[in-house]
């Protein structure tokens, strides 16, 4: 399964800044549904200092890579324990191409 990965640099949460000390996207493409309806997983990991209570439910994410890439979407937050977060994608990742995947082999 091909996978592209940026390390985040700033992360937005509903339109409001974490300060994070470490986060990361993932972006996989499966190739049979890719081929099929054109689609990719894609998730955010981070890690923050201070805690920060959020439920778990759906989120706007907004991320700054590292490179100063921008990426964007909605999100289900799917684990916490206050200072770390697992969200993963629902739908479409702005700023990220299915191209930059190359063709299925």
């Amino acid at each position: 399964m091909p996978t592209k990965q940026f390390d985040v640099a700033r992360v937005w949460v509903n339109d409001e800044v974490v300060d994070v000390r470490r986060a990361g996207l993932v972006v996989r493409r499966d190739d049979a549904t890719e081929s099929e309806i054109g689609l990719f997983d894609w998730e955010v990991s981070a890690h923050c200092d201070e805690k920060r209570w959020l439920v778990q439910g759906e989120y706007r994410l907004r991320l700054e890579a590292e490179d100063g890439r921008e990426f964007g979407g909605r999100a289900i937050l799917t684990t916490t324990d206050g200072t770390s977060y697992l969200f993963r994608g629902l739908g479409n990742l702005r700023g990220f191409e299915q191209s930059e995947f190359g063709s299925a082999s």
